[in-house]
């Protein structure tokens, strides 16, 4: 009875929360959770934390009026423009032609693109007279069908025709508005008036309102929401303006309303003091969103609907992002319970397992923003890493690092300390008895008695069981087991579960391909088996696993299943790589897969914990890195909406080239350059760089890119997040850089392009083709001429030539007979020449002979001179007629040592071969005795001084002494070698 109890409430719970999820599917901007938020500091966009005022142009660029000066904002780059007398922009529009308008301290204006497309301020002031050009800050600017309307708190100036016009001065007013075509404005002491025919006139019953109007807004055809500072929101309709009782007034008037804004059929309004407030066209509040949910200040000073109907928020100190056109919410604040991994809604709450503790907050589908403020409570005794929520028989299971818990309200207890509670469940006839998966094995749960639970080991297999689908087998009671590292286990139990009857393991042997990675999943009532190469179903017959063809084709390739979770609609929501997806089921029993929207929350999932709870078939809570996302099916969000990609800068060599904006003849900013627009370039100038971006301002790190260079490049790049492109060393001819994006849903932007010439070099322009033309006729005309000239002047150089040749045959003959003759001269000196050496050979020749002889003599008469004296010796001794012939040979022996005839036989000798040498060096020198003459006649003989000295009968001294007279009777220089000097004589 208390299950068909239970499962009645579920069921009216389910109805109630569809019923509500419609609501909020139609009212397009979601109550469940804190939208997207992306915030833009001061440290980001470079210029100073306030920001008054937002607007976006006809090409999605945004732009912020900060105290810096304006900034815009592309998607990837922020640019500030200055004002000239560096004021605070206060207000910013744009008109139906894309001129933005800016307002400043006593300066206001517009933007003009210069001739290379980069926007310069234009000031108006000029045209303002000169004694109102004190009239402070520029509050509003407004389009009107008259013109430009520039809105101080002193004056109103109207700009048309390229003339200021004033059409209010020295008034004290406060904020104006322009309202289904009509200007408003309230004065101080005067209230509301409207401007009627170029005069403010009094609205009735606008006199409540004494400068305190801080918005106004059209609330559909005939109503007016206006928004004070003090009094909370009116509305006024007909003339009438009466309060709006709403519960949000007190909000609003305890945080001071500044300003205001329409989104997808709400209002957005910005407060001083505690951030955004979101009420739909009832005042409910919707949303609330301030710095505790993500805001980076509270102080929202602009407010502003961009194409996508996404909020951008001009903050005290900042500029965020609100993406409240998506059907993704954060349930909790990023980081503030840690990552998440489980969630359970048990007991109209909601619980939050993640790695830091199970939390709980009272939950209901339209929550009161204002409530939703209250941060989740953490369950006590659950501090620590949640794995798994598990409700049974009406009690709520929370497996744990710890061990197992039962929650009761606020408090878990401990009914199992053993660590690693993966996951709990039960067999459908076994209701009384619960199955744990853990770190190691199995754990059986079964009551010793009406309130406490035991827990018991299952003995036999003590491998880690994360993850488990169960199935009955011929009564018997199996579960696969699928471990991440080794392959899948196969466990059958008994009966009482509380053995294992037997173990089968599978891994790549068995047909799964890989042990890695592998996955057991519950899909169509039958059990599926998934890693990284496909989707397998197991064959009972051929106890192996075989790829279920159906299966993988109907989820395609994009990467394992992780998660498959079953709505209530039989409906199947999964995890598939790093995206997540549902598989609609068809009348006919097929499946449709949808991924498009889902595109928007890629890549944000714990790895191999992934976790999906479709509590019904129109919401998913979504585990995630940052805690746990909500995801409205029903939401009505066009993926298809198209957005611009744009050309931003082109520098060429570090110069610019194009600025950003393209503007036709009349003024109008457009999308596209135009033909007069394409610059022709010197070319010195071959190197560039484009930067462009994409107006997507959704998922903006997921945008990209692909370029061409026509005239350069052949096919588009792939794909790539890269927003610049360089090209260096171009040739001369004509260019056109193509680029494209597309955004996460697929969605490619049109075409972008910027074309332009590149001249060739001077000497390969088209005057120098010409000149070359020129040059090559003359050339040619004058070849003509020159070999014409050149052939009667060779036939003149024939005729010179034959008188040549017959000279030069003259003139050959008789060189021909010189050179015969000098052959014969030569012959002839060769023959001296040998002649020659044979005489000078002869003469050295002689000379040794000479040189030999004189020894001989010299020698020969030391010999008997030697002779002579023993024997003079023994005549001394010897009886007189023995004295008598010794006397006799003694003479005989003086006689043959007569030195005179000696040297004159030399002489004689030595004249012949050296050519009267003696007789010259007496007639020359007659001063020279015979020892000079002799001792000149061993030097001409290139003698030694040792050799000398036994020819003269002297000393090697006496040599040198003779040789040191000798020099002075020649009167010889001392340099001078006595030896050459014979030898030149």
């Amino acid at each position: 009875m208390n299950k068909l109890i239970n499962k009645m409430i579920r069921s009216s719970i389910s109805l109630l929360i569809f019923t509500l999820i419609t609501l909020v599917a139609k009212s397009q901007i979601k109550s469940i959770g804190i939208p997207n938020i992306t915030n833009y500091s001061q440290r980001e966009y470079n210029a100073s934390t306030q920001n008054w005022a937002a607007l976006q142009d006809k090409r999605g660029v945004l732009y912020f009026g900060n105290n810096s000066g304006l900034l815009e904002f592309d998607g990837i780059r922020w640019r500030l423009i200055e004002m000239p007398n560096t004021s605070v922009v206060r207000s910013i529009a744009t008109d139906q032609s894309g001129v933005i308008y800016i307002g400043a301290f006593c300066e206001f204006g517009y933007l003009q693109p210069d001739i290379n497309g980069k926007f310069e301020y234009v000031s108006l002031v000029d045209l303002v007279p000169a004694e109102l050009r004190d009239f402070g800050d520029i509050w509003k600017i407004h389009e009107t069908t008259n013109g430009i309307i520039f809105q101080s708190f002193s004056e109103i100036f109207l700009y048309t025709n390229g003339e200021i016009k004033v059409l209010a001065q020295k008034r004290e007013f406060h904020f104006s508005f322009f309202v289904n075509n009509e200007l408003y404005i309230t004065e101080k002491n005067k209230g509301l008036l409207k401007l009627r025919d170029e005069k403010l006139i009094p609205v009735k019953g606008g006199d409540i309102f004494n400068n305190n109007v801080w918005s106004i807004l059209p609330f559909n055809d005939t109503k007016l929401l206006i928004s004070t500072s003090n009094h909370g929101l009116y509305i006024l309709e007909n003339d009438s303006v009466k309060k709006w009782e709403i519960a949000a007034n007190d909000f609003l008037i305890e945080n001071q309303i500044y300003c205001a804004t329409k989104v997808k059929g709400y209002f957005a309004i910005g407060t001083i003091l505690n951030g955004l407030l979101i009420i739909d066209e009832n005042g409910k509040p919707i949303q609330h969103i301030n710095r505790d949910k993500g805001l980076q200040n509270n102080t929202v000073l602009s407010i502003y609907t961009d194409n996508y109907d996404n909020l951008w928020l001009g903050l005290d100190n900042g500029i965020d992002y609100v993406a409240t056109n998506n059907p993704f919410t954060s349930i909790v604040n990023k980081s503030k319970i840690g990552a998440g991994y489980v969630s359970f809604i048990y007991n109209n709450k909601l619980y939050l397992g993640t790695n830091q503790g199970l939390f709980y907050k009272k939950w209901t589908m339209l929550e009161d923003p204002f409530k939703s403020e209250e941060d989740f409570k953490m369950v006590e005794n659950t501090q620590g890493q949640v794995w798994s929520l598990f409700e049974h028989n009406n009690e709520l299971f929370c497996g744990h690092n710890n061990g197992t818990y039962i929650i009761k309200d606020d408090k878990a207890e401990l009914i199992s300390d053993i660590m690693g509670g993966w996951l709990l469940f039960t067999f459908p006839d076994k209701e009384d008895i619960i199955v744990e998966g853990t770190y190691n094995g199995l754990v059986k749960f079964e009551k010793n008695d009406k309130e406490n639970w035991k827990a018991t080991r299952i003995n036999g297999f003590n491998e880690s069981c994360r993850v488990i689908e169960t199935y009955l087998e011929k009564d018997a009671y199996a579960l696969w087991v699928s471990h991440v590292y080794k392959g899948v286990y196969r466990i059958i139990l008994n009966s009482q579960l509380d053995s294992i009857v037997s173990i089968d393991f599978f891994d790549s042997s068995n047909g799964l391909e890989t042990k890695f990675g592998n996955n057991v999943l519950r899909f169509d009532d039958k059990i599926i088996f998934i890693n990284n190469t496909g989707i397998y179903t197991f064959n009972e017959e051929l106890n192996k696993f075989n790829p279920d063809k159906k299966l993988n084709d109907l989820f395609g390739d994009y990467g394992p299943v992780r998660e498959i979770v079953k709505d209530y609609a039989s409906n199947y929501w999964f995890i598939q790589g790093d995206e997540m997806g549902v598989l609609k089921k068809l009348n006919d029993g097929n499946y449709k897969i949808q991924r498009t929207i889902f595109k928007s929350f890629t890549g944000n999932f714990v790895g191999d914990f992934e976790h999906l709870n479709p509590y019904d078939d129109k919401n998913v809570i979504i585990a995630n890195e940052d805690g746990f996302s909500h995801f409205s099916a029903g939401f009505q969000k066009d993926t298809d909406i198209p957005f611009q990609i744009l050309i931003r800068t082109v520098e060429m060599d570090d110069s610019l080239l194009f600025g950003g904006t393209f503007q036709d003849s009349s003024g109008n900013i457009i999308m596209n350059q135009q033909n007069a627009q394409i610059k022709e370039l010197s070319y010195k100038y071959n190197d560039f760089k484009f930067e462009y971006s994409a107006t997507h301002y959704e998922n903006l790190s997921n945008l990209e890119y692909s370029y061409i260079l026509e005239g350069f490049e052949e096919d588009w790049s792939d794909w790539t997040e890269k927003t610049s492109k360089e090209y260096t060393n171009l040739k001369e001819g004509t260019y056109t850089f193509k680029v494209k994006a597309k955004n996460i849903y697929n969605k490619e932007t049109e075409i972008s392009s910027f074309s332009f010439i590149i001249n060739p070099p001077w000497y390969r322009s088209v005057i120098a083709y010409i000149a070359y033309i020129i040059l090559i006729v003359s050339a040619v005309w004058l070849t003509v001429r020159i070999i014409r000239k050149r052939i009667e002047r060779e036939k003149k150089l024939l005729q010179i030539k034959q008188k040549r040749e017959l000279q030069e045959q003259k003139v050959n003959h008789e060189n021909e007979v010189l050179s015969a003759q000098q052959e014969i001269v030569k012959l002839r000196n060769e023959k001296l020449r040998v002649e020659n050496e044979r005489n000078k050979a002869e003469v050295e020749l002689k000379t040794k002979e000479l040189a030999s002889y004189a020894m001989q003599v010299t020698q020969k008469n030391e010999s008997l001179f030697a002779l002579k004296e023993q024997l003079k010796h023994i005549a001394e001794k010897v009886n007189p007629d023995a004295q008598k012939y010794l006397h006799k040979l003694i003479k005989s022996i003086e006689k043959s040592m007569n030195q005179k005839d000696d040297w004159d036989k030399f002489e004689g000798y030595f004249d012949q071969v050296y050519e009267d040498f003696t007789k010259r060096l007496r007639e020359k020198y007659p001063s020279l005795t015979p020892n000079d003459i002799k001792l000149c006649a061993y030097l001409r003989m290139n003698l030694s001084t040792k050799e000398i000295a036994p020819l003269l009968n002297i000393s090697v001294r006496g040599v040198e002494v003779s040789r040191y007279r000798l020099r002075k009777k020649l009167d010889m220089p001392q340099n001078e070698n006595l030896v050459d000097f014979m030898m030149n004589l």
